[in-house]
C-alpha cells in the first residue's frame, strides 16, 4: 500500500488498488470487505496518518538497506556520497523535525556516521543553503533520545563536528544561541556519562564559541548545571578538554563575575580545580589562565565562608 484511502464503508485501501476494482466494471460495485454498495463516484478519502506509517516505515527500511551496504565497503560509501546522500540524509533529518517525526532518526544518524567518514567536510558545507532550518533540525536531534544505538551515538558527534566547525561562520553562532543549543548541550553532556572524549571535547568547543556572546553566556548561567558540567570536565577527559573548559570558565568570570557566580563556582568546585590546574601537569598557558581568574577573584574568594577555598585562592594568590 502507498496512497491509502478511506471508502465510504469505513475500509482503507490503496488509492491505485480500489479505483481499478470500481472503475472494472460499468454498474455500481460493492466494497470488496464489507460487500456494501460502493459507487464509482463515491468519495474515496485520504488516510494521512496511514500514509506517515508507511511512509516512515519505507523509510526505515530504506535507510537500513543503505547503512548495510555502507558498511560492507569504503568503496560503497564513496559512490553514496557522490551521489549526495550526505545532502538526502539532511534533508531527511530536516524533514523529520518540521513533521516531529522521531522514526528513522536513529537509522539516519548511523548511516551519517559510515559515510560522514567519507565526506571529506562535504557536511560542512550543506548549510551553506538553509542554514538556520538545518541547524535547528540538528539541536533538535541533540536534545532527542539518550538511548541510540552506538552507531546513532557516533552519528551524533559528527552533527557536533559540523556544528563546531560552522558556529563561528555568520550569523551561525548567533541562530545557535537563540535556538537554544547552549542548554542542550549542556543537556547531553550531562547525559554523557561515563565522559567519551571526543563527545566531550566537541561539546566544550562549541560552548566555548557560543559563550564568546553575552546571550550565550546567560544560557550557561540560567542552566542549573551550566557551571558544574564545564567544571566537572577539567582534569578528567583530556588536555584539550581541560584548554575549551577553562577558557569558558575565564569568559564566565570575566564578563559575568557577580558575587551570586562566583559563589556558585566555590559552590561546585571551580575554584578548587582551577587551583589544581596550577599544580598539575599543565600547559603553561592553562596555568597562567587559571592565576589570571584567581586572582581577579581573589578578594571575593579569599573571605569565602569555605575555608579550604579561602586557603587555596590565598595560595593561588601569593603562586609564582
Amino acid at each position: 500500500m502507498k496512497d491509502p484511502v478511506t471508502a465510504i464503508s469505513g475500509i482503507t485501501y490503496d488509492r491505485e488498488s480500489i479505483e481499478r476494482w470500481l472503475f472494472k466494471s460499468r454498474t455500481n460495485t460493492i466494497c470488496p470487505v464489507t460487500k456494501q454498495p460502493l459507487p464509482r463516484d463515491s468519495d474515496l478519502t485520504p488516510n494521512h496518518n496511514l500514509r506517515r506509517l508507511i511512509q516512515a516505515w519505507c523509510s526505515i527500511k530504506t535507510l537500513q538497506k543503505l547503512e548495510a551496504l555502507a558498511a560492507e565497503n569504503e568503496r560503497n560509501r564513496v559512490f553514496m556520497v557522490e551521489a549526495g546522500l550526505i545532502k538526502a540524509l539532511v534533508s531527511f533529518i530536516v524533514s523529520c523535525y518540521e513533521n516531529s517525526e522521531t522514526k528513522g532518526v536513529e537509522e539516519a544518524l548511523s548511516l551519517f556516521y559510515l559515510v560522514n567518514r567519507t565526506s571529506i567536510g562535504q557536511s560542512t558545507g550543506i548549510l551553506t543553503e538553509n542554514g538556520e532550518i538545518i541547524i535547528e533540525s540538528l539541536i533538535w536531534v541533540l536534545g532527542g533520545d539518550d538511548c541510540f544505538q552506538d552507531n546513532a551515538v557516533q552519528g551524533i558527534v559528527s552533527l557536533l563536528h559540523i556544528l563546531l566547525d560552522t558556529c563561528p561562520w555568520g550569523r551561525n553562532g548567533v541562530v545557535l544561541v537563540e535556538l537554544g543549543a547552549v542548554f542542550d548541550l549542556i543537556e547531553l553532556e550531562l547525559r554523557n556519562r561515563p565522559p567519551e572524549k571526543k563527545t566531550t571535547e566537541l561539546v566544550l568547543g562549541i560552548l566555548y564559541h557560543l559563550c564568546s556572546c553575552a546571550d550565550g553566556r546567560a544560557q550557561l548561567l540560567n542552566h542549573t548545571a551550566g557551571i558544574a558540567v564545564v567544571t566537572r570536565r577539567i582534569l578528567k577527559v583530556s588536555s584539550m578538554a581541560d584548554e575549551r573548559a577553562i577558557f569558558i570558565i575565564w569568559l564566565i568570570s570575566k564578563y559575568c563575575g557577580t558575587n551570586g557566580v562566583l559563589m556558585e563556582m566555590v559552590r561546585v568546585g571551580t575554584v578548587a580545580k582551577l587551583c589544581m590546574v596550577m599544580q598539575a601537569n599543565c600547559g603553561v598557558h592553562l596555568k597562567e589562565k587559571a592565576k589570571e581568574i584567581l586572582r581577579t577573584h581573589s578578594d571575593v574568594w579569599k573571605d569565602s565562608p569555605c575555608s579550604e577555598v579561602a586557603t587555596l585562592t590565598r595560595f593561588a594568590h601569593s603562586y609564582n
